[in-house]
């Protein structure tokens, strides 16, 4: 009833050792073997507190407004998991 629909994006990193190699004496990144796929949820999100969570910003263009949420799923995710947010 509370949920919104949110993308997340679970860090498939943390299982790997090493993220990078050397070439010729040079380090260089390794490239992800296999893209992150996104899920879809219906789940809800909403700020730690109303009075401290939210920072703006005014811009030349307008304002930019930074928040710090509370996601709770009843899935368990690892940590370091991306949440897309749109409507928030």
């Amino acid at each position: 009833e509370f949920g919104v629909d949110i993308w997340v994006y679970p860090d498939s990193e943390q299982t790997k050792t090493a993220h990078y190699h050397y070439v010729g004496g040079i380090r260089v990144p390794e490239q992800a073997e296999e893209p992150v796929e996104e899920i879809k949820r219906h789940e809800p999100v909403f700020p730690y507190n109303s009075n401290s969570s939210f920072m703006a910003q005014f811009l030349a263009g307008g304002e930019l407004a930074q928040a710090d949420l509370l996601w709770l799923s009843c899935a368990q995710y690892p940590i370091n998991t991306k949440v897309k947010v749109p409507s928030q």
